[in-house]
């Protein structure tokens, strides 16, 4: 089954706002070349001219979009938040299925009750985007994390587990976006008929900078969520094992828990090198970067590195993440094993070199 017999998607984010949303957006751009203007797309807040075109559907997340754990114990726990945010967005798209349509796609996680109720309306077919590798990878992977550095723990937990199993299962097709990410699903169990690739890129508006940036410093960024399994602590490690006086570190992002707000702060705090730096426009970092480092212990793709790349800069990725298979080695980027600070450390000195940043 291909992506053009899909004529409702559904999001909880909305195009373009961050990296699941720029996932949207390129579902949404690839459909509309398809099917025209014959679908439907529902998240919270989609584009005002799609809507009066009839091409959109504002959903709002029932009970406030989780926001009821706030007066819970759980609202410090990342995986509950996660996992009640996706179940009330999924609950909202489920009751605005009223009518029959050719197909339904749903991100992962947040899809259960609309394919059942899809199912029952009698929607022809069902397809499940997948942006993270199978979930018993993905929780095998947190666990490598934690048992590192016992600092946090991570966004995914049991009971997300058996609501993308469920997903898994009543999905007629499920998309992934790397080979890396379809060999996660085939050791999960998953039919390689059930599988099609659908591979992803960046926003045109990164293009490729005319320069690399001169001057005295190495400036080195990592763009994306400040959480365990993004692997910050194995970069911070590796740059304070590698790093000279004029290297600069800049990491950009939106903490995801106290706790790796708690350590990360800790740990940047007195070395005037690394800079936090809140959640925005990646383009100014990546413009004035000579390698960004994606530590990643897991990704089924990885928009960062991507994006790096199309402003040309060198990315450092690892051997767990989809963004490997976009690497030629030595020419746009190198691939190290995921949580190995030794290996990340001599990969950084390395391209320093390259660009003359040692001293």
């Amino acid at each position: 089954m291909a992506l053009s017999a899909l004529s409702t998607l559904s999001c909880s984010v909305s195009p373009g706002f961050g990296g699941l949303g720029r996932h949207f957006e390129e579902l949404i751009e690839l459909t509309r070349a398809l099917r025209g203007g014959d679908f439907e797309y529902r998240c919270p807040q989609p584009d005002a001219a799609d809507v009066a075109a009839g091409l959109a559907r504002p959903v709002t997340a029932v009970l406030g979009g989780g926001r009821f754990l706030l007066f819970t114990p759980l609202r410090w726990n990342y995986a509950w938040t996660t996992y009640a945010a996706g179940r009330t967005f999924d609950v909202a798209v489920a009751r605005s299925i009223n009518g029959r349509r050719d197909g339904l796609m749903g991100f992962s996680g947040q899809s259960l009750a609309s394919f059942r109720r899809a199912r029952a309306a009698g929607y022809a077919a069902l397809g499940l985007l997948s942006p993270t590798c199978h979930v018993d990878h993905v929780m095998a992977q947190q666990r490598v994390a934690m048992a590192q550095y016992p600092v946090d723990k991570g966004w995914i937990n049991s009971a997300t587990r058996r609501r993308a199993l469920r997903e898994y299962d009543l999905a007629d097709v499920i998309f992934v976006s790397s080979q890396h990410q379809r060999a996660t699903f085939l050791a999960g169990g998953v039919p390689d008929t059930k599988l099609v690739t659908v591979p992803l890129a960046s926003h045109p508006r990164f293009r490729r900078r005319e320069a690399v940036p001169s001057g005295a410093t190495f400036e080195i960024a990592y763009v994306g969520r400040f959480d365990l399994a993004k692997g910050l602590p194995v970069l911070l490690d590796a740059f304070r094992a590698a790093a000279e006086p004029s290297w600069r570190l800049t990491l950009q992002g939106e903490f995801c828990t106290r706790r790796i707000r708690r350590y990360l702060q800790q740990r940047v705090a007195g070395d005037a090198r690394i800079q936090l730096v809140p959640a925005g426009d990646p383009l100014p970092v990546l413009q004035r970067s000579h390698v960004f480092v994606h530590p990643s212990y897991d990704d089924g793709f990885g928009y960062g590195p991507i994006e790096a790349m199309a402003v040309g800069v060198p990315v450092i990725v690892t051997d767990q993440t989809g963004m490997k298979e976009r690497i030629t080695e030595g020419v746009d980027g190198f691939v190290v094993p995921a949580g190995d600070v030794d290996a990340l450390a001599e990969q950084l000195r390395a391209v320093a070199s390259g660009v003359g940043a040692t001293s």
